[in-house]
């Protein structure tokens, strides 16, 4: 997920660092599902979830890596907390001493773009990534690539073959839609990374949302044998959650 932030000092000026703006902290309520390190909050959802009901919770941090455009790795702290009465407020903070600082002093009161890419271990930001018009050049020539994988055959094990026909769905809809949608493919999991839809209990394999945090659609994936308009069975719980979506004016194809 794009988002911004700016080079910022606090401490005094002593500690340099990057600055997590509030409309990206929301943003990423649907990207940042893994616990903060300490095992105090299940996601951000659920943190800002308690600042969305007028608490306070205590801050939210789990161990992050910095990308500058230099190809610099550097391994930082990412921390949310509440700036009153209820905002969040995030920041990142640059090893005093090394190039990732000497680049937050260099631009002091800028901002920039961040690719953020969630995972188990860490939070990885990418300064100053590609052009978004440039990421969906690539990833429109990958859909290509693969649509044309279509004419060999697909893989003989079914758990393999039903993740190979998400991935190309998955890859079309990022090319078809480009940059305004979030687009979350579930694998390989059972259940929609989407805290919203776990509550729920809907299940998909590509849930899209717009900029807004508005559920656009739900997909369902399936692989079956025969001719593309021929019959194929719904699982009770795919089947629920076709009729709830249904019920919120959200499509589940």
């Amino acid at each position: 997920m794009i988002g911004r932030v700016g080079y910022k000092v606090w401490s005094r000026g002593r500690q340099p660092g990057l600055r997590i703006y509030a409309n990206t902290i929301r943003a990423l309520r649907q990207q940042m599902t893994y616990p903060s390190d300490d095992g105090k909050y299940a996601n951000v959802d659920q943190w800002l979830s308690l600042l969305d009901t007028g608490k306070r919770p205590e801050r939210y941090s789990r161990k992050a890596v910095v990308l500058t455009p230099t190809k610099d790795i550097f391994e930082c702290t990412l921390t949310i907390s509440t700036l009153p009465p209820r905002s969040p407020q995030g920041y990142v903070t640059a090893p005093i001493g090394t190039s990732l600082a000497n680049l937050v002093y260099s631009r002091l009161g800028r901002n920039a773009n961040v690719d953020f890419v969630s995972s188990p271990q860490a939070e990885t930001l990418i300064l100053n990534p590609k052009p978004l018009a440039s990421i969906v050049r690539q990833q429109v020539r990958s859909a290509r690539r693969k649509l044309r994988m279509l004419h060999q055959p697909a893989p003989r094990n079914l758990l393999a073959q039903g993740l190979y026909f998400e991935m190309i769905e998955y890859e079309l809809r990022v090319a078809t839609l480009g940059t305004g949608m979030t687009i979350n493919w579930r694998a390989p999991y059972i259940d929609s990374k989407s805290p919203v839809l776990r509550r729920h209990n809907i299940m998909c394999d590509i849930d899209i949302w717009d900029a807004k945090r508005r559920p656009q659609q739900c997909i369902e994936v399936k692989s079956v044998a025969g001719i593309p308009t021929g019959p194929f069975l719904l699982s009770r719980r795919e089947s629920e959650s076709r009729h709830k979506c249904r019920s919120r004016c959200t499509p589940y194809h």
